[in-house]
């Protein structure tokens, strides 16, 4: 087994430093400490002000590390994940992350440092993965190779630092440097939050309010989808069968429409056996999904699955194929309700006063790009969540409809920041867009 990581950081001139990353959700009002400082733990306040690190504690005397091989010639023993955790069910899919440092050259003050993970797979800690810290020479860069370690970290953390019930949702931070002639501006800060008796990765605490990203000019995904909706419309709900999942739902003329995006998880199938063939979160996150639910592709807001498993009239449709389809597309939606075809759409855009000002009626009042807000008038409550190919947070809202145009493109929707109508038109299958459901 390989001693150090493939990636190694080697500090000359006196320091080093390692990139830092995290991978599960900020926190807004948690303080922070060093990993290296007293045993004491700083309880969350109230207030949104975040404790910095002191520069006495980014300066970890290599003396006093618990994590510094002491000799030039010595080399650690190699660490063994199930010492620290069992890998039992808790643990299926996560990572555990473990630094460790060789001294190079005492009177040259030079070190290498290693960060090697352990993936828990069915009851058995992986061997150390070590390509998963591609070298970054600028700073701010991306430590994690999230196309290898694509679950939440779990940091070996030092003896002093507690997780526990009390301090649940706990934020404290630790700096990685190793000598005592250093450049402190230089020195990365990582965050751990406690979470179930374990520091697992996150991001930087954000003081940002969410009363200040609500009333800002910008799409901000920590915004709840809540707040979103109009607080003047009088919503029904309904409860999918499927996932338990609730929405909001609101009645527009003649038509019941879900006041929130789709996020049902159609699971694998398809064109291959990774689920986001089919549909997918933004940025691969599902508390995005949480906010402005999936994105689908054509194939699988209509189900294309269940259309060529129909036993009275199997269909095999998607991208690059046409086919003949019912009145009323299913597709992905919860059971009562239906993908709507681009005639509903229509009809919805005549129900609010005509597709000229819909874009306008049907936007959000909040979120969209310069405060280019709409009034919500009807509670349809449109996000700006954009689309998985273009991105466009902030500008765009994009439904599929369940017309089809030809063997590439379909039907869909658009509603944007800067354009008081609403479009129409078609648009490649394999585009990822929301899906709105209409109650049969």
């Amino acid at each position: 087994m390989k001693l150090f990581s493939a990636v190694q950081c080697v500090a000359v001139a006196g320091f080093v430093f390692l990139l830092a990353a995290c991978s599960s959700e900020s926190v807004i009002v948690d303080p922070s400490v060093s990993a290296n400082s007293s045993s004491e733990i700083v309880e969350p306040s109230s207030s949104s002000e975040i404790v910095e690190p002191s520069s006495s504690s980014e300066i970890v005397d290599s003396s006093s590390s618990s994590e510094i091989v002491e000799s030039s010639s010595s080399e650690q023993e190699p660490f063994n994940p199930s010492d620290y955790r069992t890998c039992d069910e808790k643990y299926e899919g996560k990572f555990l992350m473990y630094q460790y440092t060789k001294v190079l050259d005492v009177m040259g003050t030079s070190f290498i440092i290693a960060t090697d993970f352990y993936k828990c797979e069915s009851g058995k800690w992986s061997e150390p993965i070590t390509n998963a810290n591609p070298w970054m020479e600028k700073i701010g860069g991306d430590a994690i190779d999230r196309n290898v370690i694509d679950g939440d970290v779990i940091r070996v953390a030092p003896d002093e630092w507690v997780c526990s019930a009390e301090n649940e949702g706990l934020v404290q931070s630790w700096s990685y440097m190793y000598a005592a002639n250093h450049a402190p501006g230089r020195t990365p800060t990582y965050y751990a939050r406690c979470e179930q008796g374990d520091w697992i990765l996150c991001d930087e605490p954000d003081t940002t309010s969410i009363s200040s990203l609500l009333n800002s000019g910008d799409w901000s995904w920590k915004v709840p989808k809540e707040l979103r909706l109009n607080p003047e419309i009088e919503y029904d709900s309904i409860t999918d069968s499927r996932d338990g999942k609730v929405y909001k739902t609101v009645k527009i003329g003649d038509q019941i429409w879900m006041a929130e995006n789709l996020n049902f998880d159609p699971g694998q199938g398809g064109s291959g056996e990774d689920k986001y063939d089919w549909s997918w979160c933004f940025d691969n996150k599902s508390k995005n999904c949480d906010v402005a639910g999936r994105f689908y592709t054509w194939a699988a807001a209509i189900d294309s699955v269940k259309l060529a498993n129909d036993a009275d009239n199997p269909q095999n449709c998607g991208l690059g194929k046409t086919c003949t389809l019912p009145d009323t597309v299913y597709g992905i939606c919860p059971p009562g309700w239906h993908l709507p075809s681009s005639d509903e759409w229509n009809a919805l855009f005549t129900a609010v006063g005509g597709d000229s000002t819909a874009g306008n009626v049907l936007r959000t009042q909040s979120g969209w790009t310069e405060k280019r807000n709409g009034t919500d008038a009807f509670g349809f409550s449109a996000l700006p969540a954009g689309n998985s190919n273009f991105v466009f947070e902030g500008e765009h809202a994009s439904f599929w409809s369940s017309t089809e145009f030809d063997s590439d493109v379909a039907y869909y929707i658009d509603l944007y920041f800067d354009y008081e109508n609403a479009y129409l038109g078609e648009f490649d299958k394999f585009n990822g867009y929301s899906v709105r459901c209409v109650k049969n």
